[in-house]
């Protein structure tokens, strides 16, 4: 008698290898997804017999809730894998309202059967199938799906798909997964989604197409890796408009076993939670996403009203709750009238508790929440611990973690900032703000040539990017290239001549280099110009303290300044600064203007490091 175990299962031209985990038709391997697979071994290990669809769901997820519809679709995509209905051979048959029974006559193959195939030396392209051997996908961009038709509008659809899946997936511990600000400027564009991934250096992408034809939706998608250029899954999905959501489960959760994620329980239900189950609500938030990442004033109004549109169609809404509260601080944010301010600041704090109080897991309203901490009530702490639970509930949150970075570095903590920092970076990293404002984390450091760089690659994609020509000049300024310093002020002036702060930075590297006359001059045209810009006080401080006028600097940097993190960012670390802080009147500026609010924890936070 063999007592051997079995490695393989052999059923008409397919040989079912376990020792291998492949599906093999004529010697060729034959592409399945993990789940895929593991349901046509319990199928052919039970040939002949009816297998519950209760049981094979338990079988198949012993640690999670899944819809029937999952193991509907792994049926669907085996039948589709073993030819059913090309051939004219049914291999499983539907029992109506009970499950399904694997018909084939099927040969157990043992280890030393001299029956047994030799192992297979083959590299599977598993085209509909998982990941191949060998081969770690462990960050991942979803690109906006493409309309097939582009005048019908169903790029905000497309978007939607994407920004839907980046959601899901981004709350996987093992993966990376690019935010929705890296990719939009792809959305409705045809592009070479290699060339994007390799742009946003990730290990794998997942593109689409989506059309609207009537009340239906049609979906096709496909997994890609860089290495080669190979296709890992591939699936397609027609259904009604109104159940989207499940097309958006479907794709989420089979990206996931393709890319043999191992999931937790909490993870397979991320997978399956759903924002809203109104769609009308959903394209309404779709148009929002839209216009909040364009940044601009007319931007955000449009996405105000666009967010409003979609909590009114569906009040349970918490993303939509928590990208209102987000729109709301970046116009505070921007606006320079105090009573309107305090009015945004106050309807972002609400939006971001309403959204917390339908779903404490939302990770954008606990970083809205902690701007508003930071920004508006200087609280510290309780700032902190709302970007901490942002955080923990997404890892993959750029703009969280490009929030908290500030934080920690207006509270002393530069080696935590840059960490962060570079986080955020990696998440979008085409971003022109994320590499401009990883360049200000490295000037804080002191690693001007680290600096130079990144604003070098932010202004390669945008090339009058303002924050990272001035960054660029300072870092020039610290390495001594003086003229090359003056070149970037001088063309951050120019093409934002809107802006008072280029003409301020030209100003303190004339006065710094002996140039003083210069520097009056400068100094005159900013004071002159005050009633029409806004001027920032640090920077006069800095001109008057370059040309020996303590007094003077140390009088601007004692005058009020919206902005109280980037002033306490820039007393720290600015090396401008080096020639005042030995000023005993500057470390009492420094301690009263640290402690200068209604939480008296600040003063520790803030303590000078």
């Amino acid at each position: 008698m063999n007592t051997a175990p079995v490695i393989s299962y052999e059923f008409g031209p397919f040989l079912l290898d376990l020792s291998e985990r492949l599906l093999l038709r004529n010697t060729k391997p034959v592409p399945l997804a993990p789940k895929v697979f593991e349901t046509l071994v319990l199928l052919v290990e039970h040939s002949g017999r009816i297998l519950g669809k209760d049981d094979l769901m338990g079988r198949l997820w012993p640690d999670s809730f899944v819809e029937e519809s999952s193991l509907a679709q792994n049926i669907f995509q085996l039948r589709k894998a073993l030819g059913e209905g090309k051939s004219g051979r049914r291999y499983i048959e539907t029992i109506p309202r009970r499950s399904y029974r694997f018909t084939a006559e099927v040969r157990e193959v043992a280890a030393g059967d001299k029956g047994a195939a030799p192992p297979y030396l083959v590299s599977a392209s598993p085209h509909d199938g998982g990941a191949e051997p060998g081969l770690a996908v462990r960050s991942l961009a979803v690109l906006p799906f493409k309309p097939l038709r582009e005048e019908n509008g169903d790029e905000y659809l497309g978007l939607g798909m994407a920004d839907a899946t980046i959601i899901k997936l981004a709350g996987l511990r093992h993966l990376a997964v690019a935010p929705t600000s890296a990719v939009i400027r792809y959305a409705g564009r045809r592009c070479d989604s290699l060339a994007v991934g390799r742009k946003l250096g990730v290990d794998a992408v997942l593109e689409g197409t989506v059309q609207r034809a009537g009340e239906r939706v049609r979906v096709t998608v496909q997994l890609i890796a860089l290495a080669g250029g190979k296709t890992l899954w591939s699936g397609k999905f027609d259904d009604y408009l109104t159940d989207i959501f499940a097309v958006q489960d479907s794709i989420s959760e089979q990206v996931a076993d393709a890319l043999s994620l191992q999931l937790t329980g909490d993870e397979r239900r991320h997978l399956r939670k759903r924002q809203t189950e109104n769609t009308e609500a959903y394209q309404a938030y779709l148009m929002g996403v839209f216009f909040w990442n364009k940044r601009s004033n007319e931007g955000l109004t449009k996405a105000v009203g666009h967010f409003r549109q979609a909590i009114n169609k569906d009040p349970g809404y918490a993303l939509a709750h928590a990208a209102l509260a987000d729109t709301y601080f970046l116009i505070a944010y921007r606006e320079y009238d105090a009573p309107a301010r305090e009015e945004y600041f106050e309807r972002s704090r609400a939006s971001a508790l309403q959204a917390l109080e339908l779903d404490s897991f939302v990770a954008e309203a606990h970083t809205a929440l902690a701007t508003v901490k930071v920004k508006h009530d200087r609280d510290p702490a309780g700032a902190e611990r709302s970007f901490r639970r942002a955080v923990a509930i997404n890892p993959n949150c750029a703009v969280a973690c490009s929030r908290y970075t500030w934080f920690l570095a207006a509270v002393g903590r530069l080696d935590e900032s840059l960490r962060m920092m570079r986080r955020a970076q990696e998440l979008d990293p085409l971003s022109p703000d994320a590499n401009s404002g990883l360049a200000n984390i490295l000037y804080f450091a002191r690693d001007y040539e680290g600096a130079a760089r990144y604003c070098g690659r932010a202004l390669d994609l945008e090339p009058d990017f303002l924050d990272a020509l001035l960054w660029l000049g300072l870092s020039y300024q610290q390495r001594g290239m003086y003229a090359e310093a003056v070149s970037q002020f001088t063309r951050a002036r120019d093409a934002h001549g809107d802006s008072a702060e280029p003409l301020e930075l030209l100003g303190h590297v004339l006065a710094a280099t002996g140039r003083a006359g210069e520097a009056r001059s400068v100094l005159a045209e900013v004071h002159g110009a005050a009633p029409r810009r806004n001027v920032r006080p640090y920077n006069v401080a800095l001109i008057h303290a370059a040309l020996g006028q303590t007094r003077q600097a140390l009088e601007w940097l004692g005058r009020p300044y919206v902005n109280w993190t980037e002033r306490l960012r820039m007393l720290r670390f600015d090396p401008r600064m080096d020639g005042l802080r030995a000023d005993p009147r500057f470390a009492g500026l420094f301690r009263a203007y640290a402690s200068d609010s209604p939480d008296s924890t600040l003063a520790g936070l803030c303590r000078e490091k």
